[in-house]
C-alpha cells in the first residue's frame, strides 16, 4: 500500500507539471470543473495501477491511450494536436531520463521489469521526469520553438511524420530495453543515441532554418520598428508642413491655380517653384490665416504690418522651411496664450536687412530650458505641433531660432 501511495502522489505531481507544460506549449487552457477534477483523480489512480501491475508493452499502450483520452477531455482539443504535443513532451523527457533508466539496468543485475517494480527506482524515474518537465517550463526559448515547429508541422505533413517516427523509435527502444539481454541493449542503445543525435541535428539545421525564413527575426523586427518610427515622424512633419502650405494659400484669390502649383511642387520633391515665392500666399498668407484662427480662439495678434519684398534673398534661403518655422512658432504662441486671462501674442517682423521675426507671448506651464530642443518635449497640455526640436534642426537650412525667457514671457526669434 505504501508503494502504491508513493507512486500515486509522484504521478499526480508529474501530471500536474505535464499539464502546465502542455498549456505553455499549445496555448490551450484546461477547462477545470468539479467533474474534470474528479476525472483527474480517477485518471491518476488508473495510471498508477497500470504502471505498477501490467506488463511492459501493455503498460505502454494503456498509458498512452489513457493519457490521450484524459487530455482530450481536459483541453477539448483535436486528438491530432494532443497526440503531437504528447509526442513532443514525451520525447523531451525521455531523451534525458532514458540514459538514467539504462544505467540503472546496467548497474543492477536484474531484469528491467524487476527494476521498475522496485519502489525506489520507480519513484526516482517519476521524479526525474518531473524535474525535466520543470526545467522545460523554465526554458521559454524552447517552448517558443516548439510552438513555431507545431505551426510549421501542421502545414508540412512530412515534418509531423518525423515527430511520430521519433516517438515510435523511442517506443521500440523501450520494448528492446524490456526484453533483450544486456549486450544487445548496449548495441541498440548506441544506435539509439546516434540516431537521436542525427535527428536533432537534422531538425536544428534543416527544419529550423526553413522556419526562420517564414518568421521575422528579432533584429529585423527591431529594424522595422525603427523604420516605422522614422516614417511616422516624417509623415508627421509632412502633415504639419502641408497644413501650413494649405493655410498659406487659403487666402489667395487664385486657389485653383495655386493648388495646381503646389501639386507640381510636391511632385518635384519639395523643389520650390519660383512662381510660388510671392508674398501674396507665402509668409503673409500664413500670418493672415494664423491671425484669423487666433481670433476664433479668442487670442489677439498684435501685428499690423505688411512684409516688404523678400525676393532679394529668396535664393539664399529655403523659403518653404521658413514658412514652416513661422507656422510652428505662431501655433505654439497661440496655444500658450489660450491658457491666459490676457490672450495676446505680439509679432514683430523686420525685413530691411534679411528676415528677422520676433514672437512674444506669456505662459503658465513650467518650461525646462535644458529639454526644450529634445524631440517630443512639449510645454503644452495638448502636446500638438512639432515643437522647438524641429526648429532647431532648420539651422542647417540657414534658419536660426533663438529663445529667451524673461519671468513669464516667452520670446522666440527667427533670423535668416
Amino acid at each position: 500500500m505504501n508503494v502504491f501511495l508513493l507512486n500515486y502522489f509522484a504521478i499526480l505531481l508529474t501530471e500536474f507539471v505535464r499539464i502546465k507544460l502542455f498549456t505553455e506549449v499549445s496555448f490551450l487552457k484546461p477547462k477545470y470543473n468539479a467533474i474534470k477534477l474528479m476525472l483527474l483523480v480517477v485518471f491518476m489512480f488508473l495510471y498508477t495501477i497500470i504502471s505498477l501491475y501490467t506488463n511492459s508493452i501493455l503498460r505502454f499502450i494503456l498509458l498512452n491511450a489513457s493519457t490521450i483520452v484524459f487530455y482530450k477531455t481536459l483541453f477539448s482539443a483535436k486528438i491530432k494536436d494532443i497526440f503531437y504535443y504528447i509526442c513532443v513532451i514525451y520525447i523531451l523527457t525521455e531523451i534525458l531520463s532514458l540514459p538514467v533508466e539504462f544505467l540503472s539496468k546496467c548497474l543492477v543485475d536484474q531484469s528491467y521489469d524487476d527494476i521498475l517494480l522496485f519502489k525506489y527506482v520507480k519513484l526516482y524515474v517519476i521524479f526525474l521526469h518531473t524535474i525535466v518537465l520543470v526545467i522545460l517550463l523554465g526554458r521559454k526559448n524552447l517552448i517558443n520553438s516548439i510552438q513555431i515547429i507545431h505551426v510549421y508541422s501542421m502545414k508540412h505533413y512530412k515534418f509531423f511524420l518525423r515527430i511520430i517516427e521519433t516517438y515510435c523509435f523511442i517506443t521500440f527502444f523501450h520494448v528492446l530495453l524490456y526484453k533483450c539481454d544486456y549486450d544487445i541493449i548496449v548495441i541498440f542503445y548506441t544506435i539509439y543515441l546516434l540516431a537521436l543525435t542525427f535527428h536533432l541535428v537534422l531538425v536544428a539545421v534543416y527544419y529550423l532554418a526553413k522556419i526562420n525564413t517564414d518568421y521575422v527575426s528579432m533584429e529585423k523586427y527591431n529594424a522595422l520598428c525603427d523604420k516605422y518610427n522614422d516614417e511616422s515622424k516624417e509623415y508627421r512633419d509632412m502633415r504639419h508642413n502641408l497644413l501650413n502650405d494649405l493655410l498659406a494659400i487659403k487666402t489667395s484669390k487664385f486657389n485653383d491655380e495655386v493648388i495646381d502649383r503646389m501639386v507640381r511642387k510636391y511632385k518635384k520633391n519639395y523643389q520650390i517653384d519660383n512662381d510660388l515665392k510671392t508674398n501674396e500666399f507665402g509668409i503673409n498668407g500664413i500670418l493672415d490665416i494664423k491671425m484669423k484662427n487666433a481670433e476664433m480662439l479668442g487670442v489677439k495678434i498684435a501685428y499690423n504690418k505688411t512684409l516688404n519684398d523678400l525676393t532679394k534673398f529668396y535664393e539664399k534661403i529655403d523659403y518653404l522651411r521658413l514658412c514652416e518655422a513661422i507656422g510652428i512658432v505662431m501655433d505654439n504662441a497661440i496655444e500658450a496664450a489660450m491658457d491666459l486671462d490676457e490672450k495676446i501674442v505680439y509679432v514683430d517682423i523686420d525685413t530691411d536687412k534679411g528676415f528677422h521675426m520676433k514672437v512674444i507671448n506669456k505662459f503658465l506651464n513650467a518650461v525646462d530650458i535644458d529639454k526644450m530642443f529634445i524631440n517630443n518635449y512639449s510645454t503644452k497640455k495638448r502636446s500638438s505641433g512639432l515643437g522647438l526640436n524641429y526648429l532647431y534642426g532648420l539651422k542647417s537650412k540657414g534658419i536660426y531660432t533663438k529663445i529667451n525667457i524673461v519671468d513669464d514671457t516667452f520670446i522666440v526669434s527667427i533670423d535668416v
